[in-house]
């Protein structure tokens, strides 16, 4: 099967330019007179089009070719055709490889392994009061629990077998209950050291064996009274012991994962565009919504200690909301940066800790006023997250672990031995080399394909690595928090230093094979550098945060980031413009697979542009896929983060985002960035240091001559004609038939699929021409059973030289 969409580019060149002078008129100009002139220009470009009509199935589908036998896609009339012209010029049509190496042809991988598997069980719940702090993980393989009694500086561990209990929830120094789908266990001396603490079963109906989702889907008041909430449906028991069951009632709020009760009458859940509450004991639920954006998600609800009617909650769009009268009504505030605030912890009413995606962690003590930043060593979502004091600070993430900071955020500390985090980021030029940036200061490091991995410091520490790029087999490029830059040229055993000229957080790095680099980062900030990333200048500090970029060999570089932000330049970053992405949604990811086709995306949209990242068009996607990662202009993959129970984290188009496919059954790891290498190979990093590469691409050989079609195997394109007034260019065109029939035979005039581009029809002078394509493929005896796709790119281009 060829790939469904040939991709095409436009090029234009040649543009005339108009002067306009101002004319010298003879005269007499006194002393002391000034004079000047101005030149006006104007630029106008070659008209030229292309036209795309090989999207029909026959002109582009070899369709099933058994070994030691060929086909070919449709010839005579369905056969597939460009049309191109130029009004004002003459001009030309080329066509080349989409990944510019290697065997046009190649299998779709249907299969991953591990370069990197790590261990360490991600950490689901942490949950505490004052110095007693629980931290479970999430693998319901294990049955092992942590608590710490002196506010996470040291950790005890219990493996008690039988059922694993994922959530947690502590309400005083000495009371924990754990819970888990069908049951649920307390204790009394939740704080023994060295323990074990003594579990006690809970009985009565719960949830009936189902399961409820999200970290915080639990809250116990005291010894005796416990809350749930699974979905819009909560229960709460009030005296277990004597076997009061657990009272299910509708809230009202759909989806609802948070949970906070004052006591047994009073507790609040969230939902999407409301909060529901009720005072009653689950008798009845009010749905709370004066003030609250309609449709957006409500992450968490808790209520103030200080004040019972003070209530804070936040929104997945990056807000904060609050309440002062028992939820009533709701005030709006917004957090320094868009980000998506997954947990909190609520100290008093004008006191609030708020933490969430990419390991933001933020304090207000003036009620929602202003906002100090708490830095954190991880680049993982913040899941979980406990505050002992204003300088005591215990969080999980999304990946693995639970750090623990003494001194207000100076300085974390990785307990229990936990060393893993989400990867942030990742680049390699081949199989063997791949860098990824880690929290901590940190770049995670194979250079024999994935063998063994070494964590290398950049000197970043304690602030964060987010981007790297990787300039070849020992040189890389790493950006972090507060403008750090630093280079190594010994695969990253040491680092040099340099100056970015900012504070401002960098997220994303890249280089073209000529030196010229370039980064990104909060507020718009966009660095230049052409040595390599030595030297670098500063070409935006305002706007939207940037969170990824790309530039390619032309000069091309387009960034994305918060708020459907996009940055253009066609210059080689020294000038930007600002095109419009249709979305205020954050874009996660941005890929130039060439300098006409472009790819950005969030969660559940990709954005396409066929006018190297001028104008743009979105394309849904099923399940929230947020990263996409393009092996040329239409083999794209598509990822997301995921929790367990969610079966495709992974999904593959081979024509450009029209179809999609679910390519691997294994639903593990938690896939959160993409990248796509040399060969059509894809990486997949992800939660807990887990790197994925696609299986070996098996190709196809591109079209070598004499006999090719007869005994061996091949991959290429037929000439079967070319019209209106265009010539023929370095192909030669089948004369066989009227027009040429191409068929599947070394007497045909085959030919390979090229790397560089070639010229294969022209126009003298202004005016249209066409070109007929067909794609023929022959399969040796033991080619292995896959979907063969190649990305071929087609561009017309003026004046023809």
């Amino acid at each position: 099967m060829l790939a469904a969409r040939l991709a095409h580019g436009i090029g234009i060149a040649g543009a005339a330019a108009c002067v306009l002078a101002a004319a010298a008129i003879a005269a007499q100009v006194p002393a002391g007179a000034a004079s000047s002139g101005t030149v006006v220009s104007a630029t106008v470009p070659s008209a030229i089009t292309l036209n795309d009509q090989c999207g029909a199935a026959a002109a582009r589908n070899i369709g099933t070719v058994l070994p030691g036998s060929g086909g070919i896609s449709a010839t005579g009339s369905s056969v597939c055709r460009f049309t191109f012209s130029s009004s004002n010029s003459s001009s030309m049509l080329r066509l080349y490889q989409a990944d510019t190496s290697g065997d046009a042809m190649i299998a779709n991988p249907t299969s991953w392994s591990e370069l990197m598997p790590n261990g360490n069980p991600a950490m689901r719940f942490i949950s505490g009061f004052g110095s007693l702090v629980y931290a479970i993980p999430a693998n319901a393989g294990g049955q092992t629990y942590n608590w710490s009694t002196d506010g996470g500086a040291t950790w005890l561990t219990h493996t008690p077998g039988g059922a694993h209990y994922p959530d947690v929830s502590v309400p005083s120094a000495t009371v924990a209950w754990r819970f888990r789908a069908g049951a649920a266990q307390r204790s009394n001396d939740a704080n023994a050291n060295p323990g074990p603490p003594t579990w006690s079963a809970v009985s009565g109906n719960l949830v009936g064996g189902g399961t409820w989702s999200g970290y915080d889907g639990v809250d116990a008041v005291d010894y005796d009274t416990a809350w749930i909430v699974n979905g819009s449906t909560v229960y709460r028991t009030i005296n277990p012991v004597a076997a009061e069951p657990w009272e299910p009632r509708g809230t009202g709020c759909t989806n609802a994962d948070q949970i906070d009760a004052l006591d047994a009458n009073t507790a609040f859940t969230n939902g999407s565009g409301r909060i529901c509450r009720t005072t009653n004991g689950n008798a009845s639920w009010t749905q709370l919504t004066s003030g609250i954006p309609a449709g957006v998600l409500i992450t968490d609800v808790a209520i103030s200690p200080q004040t019972n009617t003070t209530i804070w909650a936040t929104a997945a769009n990056g807000t904060v909301l609050r309440s002062t009268n028992n939820g009533t009504n709701w005030s709006s505030f917004s957090l320094p940066i868009q980000t998506a605030p997954r947990t909190m912890q609520v100290i008093s009413d004008a006191e609030l800790y708020v933490a969430g995606d990419d390991g933001f962690v933020y304090r207000t003590v003036n009620s929602a006023s202003s906002w100090t930043r708490i830095r954190t060593a991880v680049t993982s979502d913040i899941t979980g997250m406990h505050v002992v004091s204003a300088s005591t600070i215990v969080h999980n993430t999304g990946g693995s672990g639970w750090f623990r900071t003494a001194d207000g955020g100076v300085t974390w500390t990785r307990t229990a031995g936990s060393t893993s985090d989400t990867l942030a980021d990742l680049d390699a030029v081949n199989d063997d080399v791949i860098v990824a940036a880690k929290g901590d200061g940190l770049t995670y490091v194979t250079t024999n394909g994935g063998t063994t991995w070494n964590d290398r410091a950049t000197g970043f520490a304690p602030d964060n690595v987010r981007g790297v790029a990787v300039v070849d087999d020992d040189t890389f490029i790493a950006v972090g928090d507060r403008g750090n830059i630093a280079i190594t040229d010994d695969a990253g055993l040491t680092w040099t230093q340099r100056s970015s000229g900012t504070t401002e957080d960098l997220w994303d790095v890249d280089i073209d094979p000529a030196g010229v680099a370039i980064a990104v980062g909060a507020t718009g900030t966009i660095l230049r550098s052409t040595d390599g990333g030595w030297n670098w200048t500063t070409r935006s500090s305002s706007g939207n945060d940037l969170r990824r970029v790309v530039i390619r060999p032309s000069g091309l570089a387009v960034a994305v980031g918060l708020g459907g932000a996009i940055r253009r330049s066609t210059d080689g970053g020294v000038n930007w413009t600002t095109p419009t992405s249709g979305t205020t949604a954050n874009l996660d990811a941005i890929q130039l697979p060439s300098d006409t086709v472009a790819y950005a995306s969030t969660a559940g949209t990709l954005f396409k542009s066929t006018d190297a990242g001028a104008t743009w068009t979105p394309i849904t996607l099923s399940n929230s896929f947020r990263y996409v990662a393009a092996v040329n202009e239409n083999i794209l993959y598509v990822s997301r983060g995921t929790q367990s129970g969610w079966t495709q984290v992974v999904a593959r188009s081979d024509d450009g985002g029209l179809t999609w496919s679910n390519p691997f059954s294994n639903a593990n790891p938690k896939v959160r960035s993409v990248l796509a290498i040399d060969g059509g190979r894809v990486l997949f990093g992800s939660w807990n240091d887990w790197i994925r590469i696609t299986a070996p691409a098996t190709g196809v050989s591109d079209y070598g001559g004499a006999n090719t079609w007869a005994a061996g195997g091949m991959f290429g394109a037929c000439l079967q004609d070319v019209g209106g007034t265009a010539s023929i260019g370095a192909w030669t065109e089948d004369a066989s038939g009227t027009p040429g029939r191409c068929e599947a035979s070394d007497a045909d005039p085959w030919n390979a699929v090229p790397i560089a581009a070639v010229k294969i029809a022209q126009l003298a002078s202004a005016g249209t021409g066409s070109v007929d394509l067909v794609w023929g493929m022959r399969a040796p005896s033991g080619q292995a059973p896959a979907t063969y796709t190649a990305g071929v790119v087609v561009e017309a281009v003026a004046p023809n030289a």
